[in-house]
Order: structure tokens, then sequence, then C-alpha cells
């Protein structure tokens, strides 16, 4: 198993949810309810501390190269893929 985690370090979908009620312009105290940046999460150390091969991705050739590897290397496996 490998897993993707596309990290935005945002709550993006409370971003979209709030602009489908109306609310285009939230103010700095909205925005910063959606921050997923304090504390910044290391899933790659997250992962290694439970046993689990991880990478941290900030290009998609490093991304590719990586999921590569993971298809031919038996898991589990971890990708944190910087966006």
């Amino acid at each position: 198993v490998t897993n993707v985690v596309f990290s935005n370090r945002m709550y993006r979908i409370l971003a979209i949810e709030f602009k489908r009620v109306g609310a285009t312009d939230p103010g700095p105290k909205s925005k910063e309810m959606f921050d997923l940046s304090r504390p910044d999460l290391d899933f790659v150390k997250l992962a290694n501390g439970m046993g689990v091969e991880a990478f941290r991705c900030e290009t998609s050739d490093q991304f590719n190269d990586r999921f590569a590897h993971c298809m031919r290397t038996a898991g589990p496996h971890l990708i944190d893929v910087v966006l």
C-alpha cells in the first residue's frame, strides 16, 4: 500500500465551503482557521516512527521517481507531496 498525502498546509475544503455559502471574502481570523501549518506536521517522520518508509516530494519528477520505487518495493509506503 502506498499512501499519498497532498500537503497544501491548508484545510482547503473549508475555504471551498465558505464560498459556497456566499462568504466570498473571509477575514484574517477565518483564514487562520483554515491554516494547517502551525505546527507544520512532518508526515515523513510520523510515518518513519511507525516503521513506514516515507518520502517528501516537491517536484513532479521526485514524485514520479518515488512512486515508481514504491511500486517496485514491498510496502507500506507514504509519499508527502508538497503543493
